[in-house]
């Protein structure tokens, strides 16, 4: 059993630079995260996200124990997929709502085009010729 934190025999500079490095790379991870969610509120990828920062903090990681890294990704992968996959089956329900929503409103605009043009159709029109007559001709006989 581990007593101390000399009993993992770590070479202190290493984890220091590999935090440092973590750090520097999740500067630009987070301006694409900002940028996703500015240019597409509510977008399906945050579970992506996720991922990718772990993977990438696994793989600092393994440069200190290669051992614990894998570990770790088999406890994040367990505990992970299904929150992956619970985040896609939301988004497609969410997208399935989205398109029933746009169908539906679109049925209704064609439904009250529709209403708009029968009831045009039923009125008596001002501007057209009535048979029998022609149209801008006035009654008078002066030629």
């Amino acid at each position: 059993m581990v007593q101390s934190w000399q009993d993992f025999g770590t070479n202190w500079a290493v984890v220091g630079l590999v935090i440092a490095a973590l750090a520097l790379i999740s500067v630009p991870f987070n301006r694409l995260t900002a940028w996703l969610d500015h240019e597409y509120p509510g977008h399906p990828f945050t579970a992506g996200l996720v991922i990718v920062g772990t993977l990438y903090t696994l793989a600092g990681l393994a440069i200190l124990n290669p051992l614990a890294a894998v570990l770790a990704l088999a406890c994040f992968a367990g505990s992970g997929a299904p929150m992956a996959i619970g985040a896609a089956d939301r988004f497609l329900e969410t997208l399935k709502r989205w398109r029933t929503g746009v169908a539906t409103a679109a049925h209704r605009q064609a439904e009250a085009l529709d209403a708009d043009r029968t009831a045009r159709m039923a009125e008596p029109s001002t501007t057209c010729a009535q048979p029998g007559s022609v149209s801008g001709a006035e009654d008078s006989e002066d030629a």
